[in-house]
């Protein structure tokens, strides 16, 4: 790892504990890469040196998502260290930043918030529809796009899921013990790790799990879902924090002491919000809904953004199967089922109830 501009952030990641880059701050995470920077800005930059950066940044980011997914230590990948290669492939693609420029074959992208993954009802149903998208492979295969393009076709229409890097990072450090504090409530409260029940971390760790399932289905399919998965890797978002004035800049006079420096690294919402104006900004308005909990709507609306919603709108699978539904006459939804089964159990609880009534009063 010596020699390496993020030298010192790999040596940090392989002295903290089962190499768990939460027991650290967000924080201190993004001093430590503002200063590998300004450390190689001094050095004299060169065709070469500008692809070292390019490099070793890729090598970060593969370093610190590898951490939050991690089972045991060895599958945190380092350079030339001895790790696991099953998170490479995907790790690699979410690098890149392509989906940060404008598209008009997106027509709708969706922000997720941790306040949304822990919820089990919302997060559990959009999670397990959006693995179903990507299983069934619900558009064309990989090379189909590209022969609708070479025949003059417009692509098919895609919806994308955008996941920042800090909403693994907290429900990573909400599903294990660390040591250090993390604002949960984005109000700037630290939360103790202990105010998690076992309960709760394991729900915690069962949706990193499923994420972390979903993004190597998606990078092992050979079919292109109508609905695409994206992390917004570590070195993305830091640079994405870096502009902080910039983007402030561009906010009305009552938002722009909202989203200081301290306030993004650590406080959620708005983290959230100020990604979300980022997003913004650098794609020229592109439209962003940002998926959160009907309890987190009003704060986000008084910090600027409209666009919230508690359900996912992706629902690519679904709707096939609502259009096969209907052509069947027996057909019903997974909700009628549900309806008829607790009518059903209903009645017989009932039906019991009147029946040992009238045996015990005579």
């Amino acid at each position: 790892m010596q020699g390496n501009i993020f030298a010192r952030l790999f040596e940090r990641v392989a002295s903290v504990p089962h190499r768990n880059i939460t027991f650290v701050p967000y924080g201190e995470w993004f001093g430590l890469y503002v200063q590998a920077l300004k450390g190689a800005q001094k050095s004299a930059v060169t065709s070469g040196g500008k692809e070292e950066l390019r490099l070793a940044r890729r090598a970060l980011d593969v370093a610190l998502l590898s951490s939050v997914f991690s089972q045991k230590w060895t599958d945190v990948m380092l350079p030339n260290g001895s790790s696991s290669t099953t998170t490479t492939a995907w790790c690699q693609e979410s690098t890149e930043a392509g989906w940060l420029l404008p598209s008009s074959t997106i027509h709708r992208r969706e922000l997720l918030m941790t306040s949304f993954l822990v919820e089990p009802l919302l997060a559990g149903r959009a999670i397990a529809s959006w693995t179903a998208a990507v299983r069934k492979g619900d558009a064309f295969p990989a090379t189909a796009g590209e022969g609708a393009a070479a025949h003059g076709e417009a692509p098919a229409p895609t919806g994308m899921v955008v996941i920042p890097f800090t909403a693994l990072f907290q429900l990573r450090w909400e599903a294990y013990l660390c040591h250090s504090t993390f604002s949960a409530g984005g109000e700037g409260k630290k939360i103790p790790q202990n105010s998690f029940s076992l309960q709760e971390r394991s729900a915690r760790l069962t949706a990193l799990q499923s994420l972390h399932h979903l993004m190597e289905l998606q990078s092992d399919s050979k079919r292109k879902s109508r609905v695409q998965f994206v992390v917004w890797s570590p070195v993305n978002e830091f640079d994405a924090v870096m502009r902080v004035s910039q983007v402030r800049a561009g906010l009305p006079e009552a938002l722009r002491s909202l989203f200081s420096l301290t306030h993004v690294c650590e406080q959620e919402l708005v983290r959230v919000a100020y990604l979300a104006h980022y997003f913004n900004f650098a794609t020229k308005r592109t439209p962003l809904t940002v998926l959160a909990p009907q309890m987190q709507t009003a704060k986000l609306h008084l910090l600027g953004l409209k666009n919230c919603c508690a359900k996912s709108q992706l629902r690519f699978v679904e709707e096939g199967e609502q259009h096969r539904t209907c052509g069947d006459p027996n057909g019903v939804s997974l909700h009628q089922q549900a309806v008829s089964r607790c009518g059903r159990l209903a009645r017989r609880m009932s039906t019991r109830e009147e029946n040992l009534r009238n045996i015990l009063i005579p």
